[in-house]
């Protein structure tokens, strides 16, 4: 939820900039680049339910490049939605170490796993995978 409330200042932003209702600024994309590092801060809970370094600076500069009106827009077309049509989408980048695969762990599974969740779009990169396993 504390990454939920962070994002969607930042993800109204820039779906303004890309319906070209918001000019792409270089403070626009100062807000995006410190946004990335608040957002791996909360994501590495350094600060459980609290405001983490720069959150309430990014927030509050996002809040500044919005539109007055830009607000009841987003809500308004989100209540417009019948819940059954509202999408989640999650980009997932898994890297293992190469001693994973000699350990007999099993990536597949776990790829499955994620399957399981939802539709899925997988691409293996298998560059560094030893010759043996592929």
């Amino acid at each position: 939820m504390h990454l939920a409330r962070f994002a969607h200042k930042m993800e109204e932003a820039f779906d303004l900039a890309r319906e070209g209702q918001l000019a792409v600024t270089p403070d626009l994309i100062d807000c995006g680049l410190k946004a990335c590092d608040v957002i791996r801060l909360i994501l590495e809970g350094k600060a459980e339910g609290e405001a983490v370094p720069g959150e309430v600076e990014v927030t509050g500069a996002f809040a500044r490049l919005l539109p007055a009106t830009g607000n009841s827009r987003t809500v308004a077309s989100m209540e417009s939605k019948p819940l059954t049509q509202i999408r989640a989408a999650f980009e997932i980048v898994f890297k293992p170490k190469r001693e994973m695969f000699y350990s007999g762990a099993d990536p597949v599974t776990l790829l499955d796993d994620l399957r399981a969740l939802g539709q899925a779009h997988i691409t293996a990169h298998v560059d560094q995978v030893p010759l043996c396993l592929r």
